[in-house]
Formats: C-alpha cells, sequence, structure tokens
C-alpha cells in the first residue's frame, strides 16, 4: 500500500505566476531549505519527460516530469531503479489573484527490489515503520514548507528554517 499526504493552502497570487514559479523545478531551494540545488539536465523548455537532479544534504536525486498540464499540474517522479516516489501540484484559479494549490506525495515500496527477498510479516512491519516516520516526521516538514513558498509567493520575500533569506527575482 502506498505511503501518502496531501496539503492544500490558498495562494494570493494569480494562477498563473504561481505554475510558472512551481513549474521550474530549479526554484525549490527557494522555499525548501532542505534541498540545497536542484539543476535542470534536460535542455529546452519543461514539458513532461524533462530531468533535474536534486541535491539534497545526504544523497542526490535524480526527478523526471511526469505531468505537466499549465496552469494547471505539475508532478515529478523518481525514475527507476529507485523507489517509486511521486510529488505533485495541483492549482485551481479561485479568482484573478488567488490560487488554490494543492500538493500531494507518494511513495510505493512495495516494488522495490529490495523488499522481494524480505517475508511478508518482516516487509510489513518494515512498512509500517517507514509510515510512521513518514507521517510523523516528514509530512509536518513539508508542510513547513509549503507555508514557506506562501510566504514567497505572495510578500516576494521569506525567511527558511535555516536562516537564508529567499527573494523573488
Amino acid at each position: 500500500m502506498p505511503i501518502s499526504f496531501e496539503l492544500s493552502q490558498s495562494i494570493n497570487c494569480p494562477t498563473e505566476k504561481v505554475f510558472a514559479f512551481l513549474s521550474d523545478l530549479t526554484n525549490m531551494p527557494r522555499w525548501n531549505y532542505y534541498i540545497q540545488s536542484v539543476t535542470k539536465e534536460t535542455p529546452g523548455v519543461t514539458d513532461i519527460g524533462t530531468i533535474y537532479k536534486q541535491k539534497r544534504p545526504h544523497d542526490l536525486l535524480y526527478y523526471s516530469v511526469v505531468e505537466y498540464h499549465p496552469p494547471h499540474h505539475v508532478a515529478a517522479q523518481l525514475p527507476p531503479p529507485g523507489p517509486d516516489m511521486t510529488y505533485g501540484f495541483i492549482l485551481h484559479q479561485l479568482n484573478d489573484d488567488k490560487t488554490e494549490l494543492r500538493y500531494y506525495w507518494q511513495l510505493n515500496l512495495e516494488n522495490y527490489s529490495v523488499l522481494k527477498y524480505i517475508p511478508g510479516f518482516i516487509r510489513n512491519g518494515i512498512m509500517a515503520i517507514v509510515r510512521k516516520i513518514i507521517l510523523s516526521k516528514t509530512r509536518p516538514a513539508v508542510a513547513a514548507n509549503f507555508s514557506k513558498l506562501r510566504t514567497l509567493l505572495e510578500t516576494g520575500e521569506v525567511v527558511l528554517q535555516d536562516g537564508r533569506t529567499e527573494r523573488l527575482p
């Protein structure tokens, strides 16, 4: 069973502007303190299949854009052989200057090759622990970053949890 969560918030900013910012994944370090850098590895405009490289303190991940429907939906996924992990943003225009933004995150470890060799009851125990960690630690951290995103888009400036001040150009 996949582990997933969703967050949503209203942002006082036009949908097109929110989408333009979010669909350029190189902007993630501006609102997510844990992401050190994101570089676009595929030349050209962002679209389905575009690859981004994301550096965090303890890992380096490559994501592929798997959904791209301006200005309403963008999603990225870890390509194989990594775990089946997807995150995305769905945007709905509430009025000219307000956007409803929904963030979703899903991790499906059931087909992860390492787990195939672990007996069912042990695998289920491991999955229960992973689920508990993600829902008790990861989700609140993502929610804090999500709030920083709103502040940045509404005011043009935000102070991240690590003390960095980020400004929109």
